[in-house]
């Protein structure tokens, strides 16, 4: 029973990464400009987050700021 529901998590967690990415380039396919972007997708991010803080979709988009943020301080 442990072993499914940990297997049905992973499950969920793998859908909402797929719902993050399609979001985001839905987003980008709709909008111009690298800016306008990541503003229009901060804003989905903030509404997400305010029905649901702490969830998958806040966790990845926090992750993928901080990559973005560790390959600028690479260059």
């Amino acid at each position: 029973e442990n072993r499914d529901l940990k297997d049905l998590i992973g499950d969920l967690r793998h859908e909402v990464g797929l719902l993050y990415q399609s979001a985001k380039d839905f987003v980008k396919e709709r909008t111009e400009g690298v800016r306008a972007v990541k503003n229009v997708f901060k804003e989905l991010v903030d509404k997400v987050r305010e029905r649901n803080p702490g969830s998958e979709f806040e966790r990845l988009y926090k992750r993928e700021k901080a990559r973005e943020r560790d390959r600028g301080m690479e260059r």
